[in-house]
């Protein structure tokens, strides 16, 4: 299943993120697509007030990895990483283990099938404000909550 929203500014990227983020059962993986500047770490933060975190607290993990933030949510950032023996090395598949939400931005390392309730969310940048955000699932969890977000099913 995939459902395509328009998002016209960052301010709707944010609504849009914590609007999903209501609808988000734990344990869940997302994997977070996009160019830089895309709008990854907004909708981020806009996942996170949905799930009742604060939004002042999320911020990009490029250089620390990993950011842990309250109720148990996880926010990777796979950028600087050149393959799994890393991924392994630094803990990762503990993280699998806590019942938790796991955000991971550019998760091309990892194969999205071996995961369970997983989706995928790709922020395509239209033009300086425009964004294409496009979900993803192959998970019957995941689809049910999708059909409540809204959007056009493609």
């Amino acid at each position: 299943m995939t459902v395509e929203f328009c998002s016209r500014s960052a301010e709707e990227t944010f609504e849009f993120g914590k609007k999903l983020g209501t609808l988000l059962v734990y344990p869940f993986v997302i994997f977070l697509k996009g160019e830089m500047g895309a709008g990854k770490t907004q909708i981020t933060r806009g996942l996170a007030a949905g799930l009742g975190i604060s939004e002042d607290e999320v911020s990009s993990p490029t250089y620390t990895i990993v950011n842990e933030y309250p109720k148990n949510l996880y926010h990777f950032d796979l950028y600087r990483l050149s393959d799994l023996d890393e991924l392994y090395e630094m803990g990762f598949y503990d993280y699998l283990d806590q019942q938790a939400g796991l955000i991971i931005e550019w998760p091309d390392l990892l194969e999205q099938e071996s995961f369970e309730n997983c989706l995928e969310i790709e922020i395509e940048r239209l033009d300086l404000t425009n964004r294409l955000i496009r979900l993803k699932s192959a998970d019957n969890r995941i689809k049910k909550r999708l059909e409540l977000i809204g959007g056009q099913d493609a």
